[in-house]
């Protein structure tokens, strides 16, 4: 009976019930009348002739989807989609709510307004001040300064414009798992097309226009621009680029594209299904912005809603008491799973186990419900829109003052002084800053000129990467990627050792690479540097390709022998998959540092991919030195992050100062003595 009286229209997000101003005020939850809410809800729900629970049920599609990808991106590979079809029931669903009323010539823009706060807002509110809480209890002050920007961003509904960081941030990229507040970036892109939709459909209807045209027009541009820019991760989250997704729903409300015929109901219907779950479990991230991708799940939700609720599909799978329960909650079940999975990632420190992220997706439904039920349902029947209103908007201002003074104030260290438990540098800032201190550009100018870039944001500079020691006869160059760069310290720095440079392109430097090519050639015209260091991150280009591995790494060998130099390769370090951050300091929940990893594991399988190729080149050139590194952060177990009470990372793969000297001091017995001064 309880699913039976939750089954009236409720919408994702903003798209809501298409009756919601004409609802009968419920009981206040508090008077001796309360029991009989169910009740209530079930006449509002036989009152509305409109409803449809197919819809319903397609909205439990689509947020299962999110959440199965959010929490097991491996098996619902193409589970984002669920936010596509989203767009697609909100334009359908707000559009009939503007076209009932005027028809009726009763529509009012301010009154829209007021009716999408109470839908919006309640359930909005408890989720933010909730990740607020948890987040001023357990996150350092850096993360908590970012949250607050975020939940700034999320309060005032523009949260699609500050959650990307830079221009390569991405929804898909590396540290989305970092950002609890990351899916109300689909909140802000819905939230800019109600904010300008009912005025320009007001204004068309007043004035006589044919807007449908308009709308195609738009849908139109919305599209090219989407697939123009597909290479602009920004352009993921910008209203623009989405806004072809929700006019498809609007143009389908407004062309009621329903037919007469029964067979050819049930064949959309059927073809609207297999085109979502195909979506769901054939289209992956890398795929997210193809104009395919992108059609699938928007075509296959227009096929669905245009079927009508009267196919066997709508009627039998979609408007079930399960797909409609979970229908209803889906707009809490959306906020509220993605900040509970982010936050295990986050207080663990690497990707929680699939029993853990299970259990969040339970907890998560389980909030779900528990929001809807004793918030959405009190306040948006409860007392006059206006007070609600301005309740809510009050409220909600309250929030986005209260992120903006976090953010202003650096995350209000004082709430938590942070716990150092291993000393040490993390980030690039510092490490490029001490380059800075006991280097010198290197030299030729052209390399230098030509080198990636690295923004110091502390010191508002921007550093070429490439050093050299200063006042030291260069001897020695290490070559490679950013895992040649962070040895420089080391090796600049030991009264043993010659003048270092460092000549750095991202990958493996191949001789046949354009980008290595000024680099290899300055070599073989500079016989005062005798020993060329190869060290990089092996494992990055190698997985499918052990072979092309082998011959890219025997060229370059051939080559730096033909120019008489000495090669030493030095194996690489340990790849971790938890974020040093956590190791370094202590949270106020769970305040255990997290330093270790078990070897056998994603190390062991980062490693794995590049030493047998190795071990086979450099067994076939006896002039090689390889010298082995992971054995000096590693036992027969787990591999540490720490030494001697010491961070030596700044990422999960990067030395840091600290590091950068102690492997150095590891190895140095290891080189030659042509290299280093022996006793």
């Amino acid at each position: 009976m309880a699913l039976k009286g939750y089954r009236f229209l409720t919408i994702h997000h903003a798209n809501q019930d298409v009756r919601s101003c004409n609802h009968p005020q419920l009981p206040d939850p508090g008077s001796k009348k309360s029991h009989t809410s169910m009740n209530d809800l079930n006449t509002i729900r036989k009152l509305q002739v409109d409803y449809r629970p197919d819809i319903d049920g397609l909205r439990a599609i689509a947020v299962l989807a999110v959440v199965g990808y959010h929490a097991f991106p491996y098996f619902f590979t193409g589970g984002f989609i669920g936010v596509d079809v989203f767009f697609v029931i909100s334009g359908f669903l707000i559009t009939k709510i503007i076209k009932s009323k005027l028809d009726k010539n009763a529509f009012s823009v301010v009154d829209f307004y007021k009716s999408r706060i109470v839908r919006i807002f309640p359930a909005l509110i408890v989720m933010l001040a909730a990740v607020y809480i948890f987040g001023y209890l357990s996150m350092h002050p850096n993360e908590f300064r970012r949250l607050g920007w975020h939940i700034l961003g999320s309060a005032t509904f523009i949260a699609n414009f500050i959650l990307p960081d830079n221009k390569i941030d991405n929804y898909f990229g590396e540290f989305s798992s970092e950002k609890p507040l990351l899916n109300l970036w689909s909140l802000g892109v819905e939230g800019q097309f109600y904010l300008i939709y009912p005025i320009f459909i007001y204004l068309a209807w007043k004035r006589k226009i044919n807007f449908v045209t308009y709308m195609y027009i738009g849908a139109s541009l919305s599209f090219g621009m989407m697939t123009h820019f597909k290479s602009d991760n920004i352009f993921y989250y910008s209203p623009g680029a989405r806004f072809f997704e929700l006019l498809s729903g609007c143009i389908l409300a407004i062309n009621d594209s329903t037919s007469r015929s029964a067979s050819s109901n049930s064949f959309k219907s059927i073809a609207g299904v297999l085109l979502i779950i195909l979506s769901v479990f054939l289209i992956h991230k890398k795929q997210s912005l193809m104009a395919w991708a992108l059609v699938m799940p928007i075509v296959g939700s227009v096929l669905i809603i245009s079927s009508g609720p009267s196919t066997w599909i709508n009627q039998t799978l979609l408007s079930n008491r399960i797909a409609v329960w979970f229908g209803i909650i889906s707009y809490p079940l959306y906020l509220w799973h993605w900040p509970i999975l982010a936050f295990q990632k986050i207080l663990v420190g690497d990707t929680p186990s699939k029993t853990a992220r299970l259990l969040a997706c339970i907890i998560s439904i389980f909030l779900a419900w528990l929001t809807y039920r004793y918030v959405e349902i009190p306040i948006r029947y409860r007392g006059l829109i206006l007070h609600r209103t301005r309740f809510l908007l009050i409220a909600m201002f309250f929030l986005s003052l209260i992120g903006y003074i976090t953010y202003s104030h650096d995350g209000i260290p004082s709430r938590n002084p942070t716990r150092i438990v291993y000393p040490g540098e993390l980030g690039t800032d510092d490490v490029f800053l001490h380059f800075m201190k006991i280097g010198e550009p290197c030299k030729p100018k052209h390399l230098y000129d030509n080198s990636e870039k690295l923004s110091i944001s502390a010191r508002e500079l921007t550093l070429n990467r490439c050093f050299q020691s200063i006042n030291k006869p260069i001897r020695v160059a290490l070559i490679g990627d950013s895992h040649a760069e962070h040895l420089f310290i080391g090796f600049a720095e030991n009264d043993k050792l010659p003048g270092v440079v460092y000549f750095t392109r991202p990958g493996f430097p191949p001789v046949s690479d354009r980008t290595y090519s000024d680099i290899f050639r300055h070599l073989f015209y500079s016989p005062e540097i005798e020993y060329v260091v190869l060290s990089s991150l092996w494992s990055l280009p190698t997985p499918w390709r052990e072979k092309k591995f082998e011959v890219d790494l025997q060229t370059a060998i051939d080559y730096l022998i033909m120019a008489r130099k000495k090669i030493i390769i030095l194996e690489d370090t340990p790849k971790f998959s938890i974020h040093p951050v956590n190791c370094k300091l202590s949270r106020n929940i769970f305040p255990s540092s997290l330093c270790n990893e078990h070897k056998i594991g994603s190390i062991s399988d980062h490693h794995n991919k590049y030493i047998k190729s190795m071990k086979t080149v450099v067994k076939n050139n006896s002039s090689v030195q390889f010298i082995e590194t992971i054995k000096h952060f590693c036992n027969a177990e787990n591999c540490s992050m720490t030494a001697n009470n010491q961070l030596l990372f700044y990422d999960e793969h990067h030395l840091n100062i600290n590091g950068s000297r102690f492997l150095l001091d590891k190895i140095i017995g290891e080189l030659p003595c042509g290299l280093r001064i022996c006793k």
